[in-house]
């Protein structure tokens, strides 16, 4: 059994089908446990989606709407029966429709980008649009070659996929083999924005959804409130040492928000990291891969950081190995060069052990 409780667009899981493992993905963003989900549909379901996309015609239009509300149409026209939206996950068919649906909503936002490649300037899908240049879109993106796609093998154990807060959201203790993962990074960087398209889309099939308490629950979130957990020993010296400069550091809101947000992901990930040990079986692993980054001049050594409360934890360490990275995000503010020696982030792949009831006592 294998466990990502970053699964984000379903890598982890969709991999873990491929090689016949049984595996289990959490992720905050329900538009991207959608993804995940359709990403291990049968080549069955896929032909099943896409004749039925093709066979749609475009109603005669009433004037211009929404690309949003001309996409909830075409969903309601392909899927008649209601379902909530955890049961998506578990109907790759429905999946498979939402999927297509968001390749198409994220073309049709293209003009409401921002220069920040994770926010629009404008509700993207707000713009009016024609039922026939909404439903070209969809046909266009349904048509892809189906021989280019790993499709999951009817025989082999699908997913599941769960939207909630890793942090939140414990597994039975002794369950799972092996996490395999890696957690949203120290970047300061709204992820959900970057799906508001699919987002958008889906609060109009789904009147439940709510934005903005995705938003908050997520690991790395920006909104982080006014208040924020207490550092602990466990976390680590590396931990303490950067939240101590943070805290003394002369820029505005160092001592406020952005010490606040160190905490709170701190504090996110290792209890994290402790839920994750419980659930883990003697002998499991856990293989992780964070990034190194900077709050102003200040270096984050996320892995070591990461190591410090494994060990602390019960953690054995086995292993790493380090990759630098020619491009990240930071590489997007001109300035950050003038401000550090070497911008470039270094991402690493950490991997730990849980030692057997024996080794531990």
């Amino acid at each position: 059994m294998i466990h990502d409780p970053w699964n984000g667009s379903g890598t982890t899981t969709a991999v873990a089908a491929m090689m016949g493992f049984r595996s289990i993905g959490f992720d905050v963003n329900p538009a991207l446990s959608i993804i995940a989900a359709a990403r291990t549909a049968t080549r069955e379901e896929a032909i099943e989606v896409l004749q039925a996309i093709k066979a749609l015609e475009a109603r005669p239009p009433k004037g211009k709407r929404s690309a949003a509300i001309q996409l909830t149409a075409i969903f309601h026209r392909l899927h008649l029966d209601t379902c909530t939206l955890a049961e998506t996950y578990e109907n790759r068919r429905v999946s498979l429709i939402l999927c297509i649906l968001f390749r198409a909503a994220r073309t049709l936002a293209k003009p409401s980008r921002a220069s920040n490649p994770t926010w629009y300037k404008i509700s993207p899908l707000s713009q009016p649009t024609t039922a026939t240049d909404v439903l070209n879109e969809v046909k266009r993106q349904a048509d892809i070659d189906l021989d280019s796609i790993s499709w999951r093998q009817s025989s082999t154990p699908a997913p599941m996929l769960h939207t909630v807060n890793s942090c939140i959201q414990h597994l039975p203790d002794e369950t799972i083999d092996a996490v395999v993962t890696s957690p949203p990074y120290l970047t300061r960087i709204d992820y959900v924005k970057a799906t508001l398209p699919e987002l958008q889309l889906l609060s109009l099939i789904f009147p439940d959804l709510d934005e903005l308490d995705i938003r908050r629950k997520m690991i790395g979130s920006p909104l982080v409130g006014r208040t924020a957990p207490m550092a602990i020993d466990a976390w680590g010296r590396t931990a303490s040492d950067c939240l101590g400069l943070i805290s003394s550091h002369p820029s505005k809101a160092s001592n406020g928000y952005y010490l606040r947000f160190y905490l709170r992901y701190f504090h996110s990930l290792f209890v994290s990291l402790s839920s994750l040990f419980e659930s883990l079986k003697p002998s499991g692993f856990l293989s992780m891969v964070t990034q190194t980054s900077h709050y102003k001049e200040v270096f984050i050594d996320l892995p070591q950081i990461v190591e410090e409360m494994a060990l602390a934890i019960g953690y054995q360490r086995t292993g790493s190995s380090q990759f630098h990275q020619s491009r990240s995000f930071v590489t997007l503010n001109a300035k950050s060069s003038r401000t550090l020696s070497c911008v470039n982030p270094i991402e690493q792949i950490s991997i730990f052990l849980k030692p057997n009831a024996l080794v531990r006592s």
